[in-house]
């Protein structure tokens, strides 16, 4: 399963990818396991929750010592758990669904973002207001980001592939700042701040407003990990759910837990820069702000299959039963 026991000699600290040190030792000096998570994009407040149960020691408390991998562009969370590389990942809704149907064994554990931020954003000036507005645009896309903006288009019968002009990008919005493209996939929570720093007005258009709704960033693993050990997984969702508990109550802290791992790249290590991301997440991770982080529902589940296989995006047969599980989030 790609994970090895903390218990044979592991260097007293180790850095993996921006991972922190980690001890051989638990609080109460009983072994650790040592657990890999793969993240669904590069180091930021997106994923502060980990950070903070990392920082915070919940994992190391629950028996483990995890190496926190970013986003890398030669395989997605899901390939990585399904060969083994990482034992747990984050990613959307709409892409697990997707690798399900095509074969991938994982399952859903818990969902983070109750409502995705993918957004389509253009600048201001633009006059885009709504997805008939892209008809005949260039539009940019990164190629693990497009089954929610297909199903969003084709809700209002606009075909992606022959109605806009699709360009593949990564999650950099210059081209979109320099002209070169009309509208492009971005994160609610951050793609406008960065667009905002450089002395930009943007405009967004949200899916959820056309009936487009899919979970966010989903917590997961494969199904083998559930079966041969079900008390890790459960150690790990408990963990992972209390720093996400205590970043959404100790916001500050919780950026400061975050810088640790974030590269200097464009002035994204800035406190204020992960603060405004962390600060646009709570309402998408905690709409209603009595509920728990992780909770996530059957209808929820069929919905979002139901909107890929209505849109010709997945096929069908799924057993959406069989795609999450909620026996960790108790």
């Amino acid at each position: 399963m790609g994970r090895a026991k903390a218990i044979i000699i592991i260097l007293i600290a180790v850095t993996v990818a921006g991972s922190v040190a980690m001890s051989l030792f638990s609080a109460d000096d009983g072994p650790v396991e040592l657990v890999t998570v793969k993240l669904k994009w590069t180091d930021q407040a997106q994923f502060a929750g980990i950070y903070t149960a990392d920082q915070k020691g919940y994992y190391l408390d629950n028996g483990m010592a995890v190496i926190i991998r970013p986003f890398s562009f030669g395989s997605t969370s899901i390939e990585d758990v399904v060969t083994g590389i990482a034992d747990f990942g984050v990613t959307g809704a709409d892409e697990l669904l997707v690798a399900q149907s095509n074969g991938a064994d994982v399952r859903a554990l818990a969902v983070i973002y109750q409502q995705s931020p993918l957004v389509a954003m253009a600048l201001k000036e633009s006059g885009i207001t709504e997805p008939r507005d892209l008809v005949g645009k260039t539009f940019g896309a990164p190629g693990n980001e497009e089954f929610i903006m297909r199903s969003m288009l084709a809700s209002q019968g606009i075909d992606y592939d022959s109605d806009i002009m699709v360009v593949p990008v990564e999650f950099d919005i210059s081209p979109l700042l320099d002209g070169d493209l009309d509208a492009m996939a971005a994160y609610l929570t951050d793609g406008p701040l960065i667009a905002e720093r450089q002395g930009y007005e943007t405009v967004v258009v949200r899916p959820a407003d056309y009936g487009v709704s899919f979970y966010g960033d989903v917590l997961f693993t494969s199904n083998d990990l559930i079966r041969d050990d079900p008390e890790m997984v459960r150690q790990f969702v408990d963990a992972t759910l209390a720093g996400w508990e205590y970043a959404l109550e100790n916001v500050d802290e919780s950026v400061n837990h975050t810088l640790i791992y974030v590269e200097d790249g464009d002035g994204i290590a800035e406190f204020g820069y992960q603060q405004g991301i962390l600060q646009g997440s709570i309402q998408l991770i905690k709409p209603d702000p009595g509920a728990e982080v992780g909770q996530m529902s059957h209808d929820r589940w069929t919905e979002s299959y139901e909107l890929l296989l209505d849109y010709g995006i997945i096929g069908p047969g799924l057993d959406i039963g069989e795609s999450y599980t909620t026996e960790f989030l108790n």
